[in-house]
């Protein structure tokens, strides 16, 4: 039988090994969503190579071109679609500590918004407010757009990446934090579909060098050195080195192969339970 997938935000990274592994298999059809498939050099190619491939305009800060995408998907697979992956976000901050702001302006600015401000002396990460469209409403944009093609589905799920460092035990015992918003629509999808038999999950990729990030500022390098000591202390099994796109999928792919409806709603690691590292 054939399944149908999408994957939203497949441009690179862990996205595009998402639909490189996904299309493996002849009886996957995958659909790409990416914001400017003309500037997807290599999606563009892996998809030249196999016919189970599609790439689709669409991006997660436009629910119009979503619900656009929906259409054009739909007629490909006669109205149906089994899982869908929101995989898209953006995690560029300006990171400071949550007592050493210069000015009440810079948690005023219209341009940036504090994510889990915390009591512990922890770090804050400023997010431009077109980051939080993008890391929290998009999912929602996407699986609003895509519900009357995963209604018509077998599998009915929706699989939100999320990270460990939005868990809130996590953040209490690192000090490091990241939006939870996501994990919260999470629940919220997953209340609102669980009579119909849909699966929503929200899974950490892990710790994942993507490698096609800038390098970080003079100003992220300390933050970033001081996350990783502080994710080693809360982790001790950890190594401290990040995993492959590759190796990140693998693992998450067989987590899915193990969930259905009575997990919907649920929140975990590559692992599949709450390991983060």
């Amino acid at each position: 039988m054939v399944s149908y997938t999408i994957v939203v935000g497949a441009s690179r990274g862990i996205g595009i090994e998402w639909v490189r592994q996904l299309s493996e298999d002849k009886n996957n059809e995958v659909f790409a969503i990416v914001r400017t498939p003309t500037n997807t050099t290599r999606l563009n190619e892996l998809a030249a190579s196999r016919s189970n491939i599609y790439v689709v305009k669409g991006d997660f800060v436009d629910a119009e071109s979503l619900a656009a995408a929906a259409v054009e998907v739909g007629k490909i697979t006669g109205g149906k679609l089994e899982v869908l992956i929101n995989n898209g976000a953006s995690t560029i901050g300006s990171f400071r500590e949550i007592t050493s702001f210069p000015s009440s302006k810079t948690t005023s600015s219209k341009a940036c918004v504090p994510i889990h401000l915390h009591t512990r002396g922890g770090p804050l990460t400023l997010f431009r407010r077109d980051q939080i469209r993008i890391n929290a409403l998009g999912p929602a944009h996407a699986a609003n757009a895509f519900l009357p093609l995963l209604r018509a589905g077998e599998r009915k799920m929706i699989v939100n990446l999320s990270t460990g460092a939005g868990d809130l035990d996590m953040v209490l015992a690192s000090n490091y934090s990241f939006s939870a918003a996501l994990n919260m629509f999470n629940v919220l999808f997953a209340g609102a579909l669980r009579e119909e038999g849909f699966t929503v999950l929200a899974i950490s990729p892990g710790f994942v060098d993507t490698g096609d990030k800038a390098p970080p500022t003079p100003e992220q390098l300390p933050f970033i050195a001081k996350m990783v000591e502080e994710f080693k202390r809360v982790s001790p099994q950890w190594d401290g080195k990040p995993i492959s796109p590759e190796t990140s999928v693998k693992m998450m792919r067989e987590v899915l192969a193990k969930t259905g409806p009575p997990d919907t709603g649920a929140f975990v690691s590559h692992f599949g339970d709450k390991r983060w590292l």
